[in-house]
């Protein structure tokens, strides 16, 4: 029943991303911001810089002349994939994405920063895009973001992230078993998808994680209004958010 699954999925589908008679081509570099305020953030420094506003589905996205575009915000695994489908089809051909993870080491704290590593995938997105290779970011990609965040004075470590559809649904037994058996360092809603993705559509991408929670402790820790970790978040996204990154790309 799954081999007969995986063969339908691989058929031509029925619909297809395509280019708007009126869409204008996108820079090759994209940056997907995950979260509404990052993303709000990262649009006004575009604009800021000169760059302009486009109509864009599902989401926003901003361009800052042929150098780079800002999509956002994409919260979620078909949402996600969704836009970074269409970035793909107007001219993107390697994406950074930054975002927030939960962390399960207890090694990680919040306002720490996690490169992406293998995806381990807990949404229903990344099985329409199976591929003959695993699913994987981009070590180039990864390799500049952690210059990134180096250069903003902070220490980021690599690991596997799990993505998830529900997570009012992680239990404690679940996370723990992630972290012991899959070396899980965290959790987020978007990434293996987008691992899919474009690895399905031979594109680069790679991703920044900034820990926001921890969920393995005596009790669950949330730190999205710590002063510490918003003041990191706002850092990265706009030394992201600039044109340094790009001048090696």
């Amino acid at each position: 029943m799954i081999a007969d699954k995986m063969e339908a999925w691989k058929d031509d589908a029925i619909i297809t991303p395509r280019r708007g008679k009126h869409e204008k081509a996108l820079p090759p570099t994209g940056i997907l911001l995950i979260n509404p305020n990052e993303a709000a953030l990262g649009h006004s420094l575009v604009v800021e810089l000169g760059g302009e506003m486009r109509k864009f589905p599902h989401s926003k996205v901003s361009v800052n002349a042929n150098r780079y575009c800002v999509a956002g915000p994409a919260v979620g695994a078909p949402i996600a994939a969704m836009v970074v489908e269409k970035l793909i089809v107007l001219g993107v051909e390697r994406i950074f994405m930054l975002s927030w993870c939960g962390a399960l080491s207890p090694e990680l704290k919040i306002g720490d920063v996690v490169i992406g590593g293998n995806p381990l995938s807990g949404e229903g997105t990344s099985q329409y895009y199976q591929t003959e290779v695993p699913a994987a970011p981009s070590s180039r990609l990864s390799d500049m973001l952690s210059q990134l965040a180096s250069d903003q004075g902070l220490a980021p470590v690599s690991g596997r992230i799990w993505s998830t559809d529900a997570p009012y649904r992680e239990s404690r037994a679940l996370l723990h078993k992630l972290w012991r058996d899959d070396n899980v360092l965290g959790v987020d809603m978007e990434y293996s998808a987008l691992c899919s993705v474009c690895t399905f559509r031979c594109i680069e991408f790679a991703a920044l994680f900034l820990v926001s929670d921890e969920l393995l402790g005596e009790r669950w820790q949330p730190g999205f209004k710590d002063r510490h970790f918003q003041e990191i978040n706002k850092r990265l996204t706009q030394a992201l958010v600039s044109e340094d990154i790009f001048a090696v790309v």
